[in-house]
């Protein structure tokens, strides 16, 4: 086996490599800017240098077959979160408002409650009379506890 002996390349001398302090620094005047805050700005729509991205999210909210699940990976910070919101935000108006879902306490299995659906709106009056229930019966017990026959 033979080795390259072949010379190496000239190596670079320190000063042929020196940048100045001035040249490593951008400055901007604030004043050439065309807003006063950053307040004024408009959010983006998507991800910074990620075109497709508004398309992918597109698909994937609008893909109505079971087991379909949308992931969006990225840096913290990097706006994922207020991404997905924005598009849900203007997908939702387009589809029908979807179920509620409640879960109940199963007494037999108490780490396994009961998922119940119901239609949209309901689980909130569902919610109002169980807490005038628990009212009710709180008064009752304690009724039936003071009176003389027990």
């Amino acid at each position: 086996m033979q080795r390259d002996v072949r010379p190496a390349p000239a190596a670079a001398t320190a000063t042929s490599l020196r940048v100045d302090a001035v040249a490593l620094r951008r400055r901007l005047d604030p004043a050439s800017l065309p807003f006063e805050t950053t307040a004024d700005v408009e959010p983006l729509a998507t991800l910074v240098g990620q075109p497709r991205v508004a398309d992918s999210i597109a698909f994937g909210i609008e893909m109505e077959a079971f087991g379909y699940n949308l992931f969006l990976a990225g840096a913290p910070g990097s706006g994922r979160t207020e991404t997905i919101r924005e598009a849900l935000r203007r997908f939702a108006p387009t589809r029908p408002p979807a179920d509620d879902w409640v879960y109940v306490h199963d007494f037999d299995r108490p780490q396994r409650p009961h998922a119940i659906r119901l239609p949209h709106g309901w689980a909130r009056g569902l919610a109002a009379e169980m807490d005038e229930l628990i009212v009710a019966v709180r008064r009752l017990v304690a009724t039936a506890f003071e009176s003389e026959g027990w």
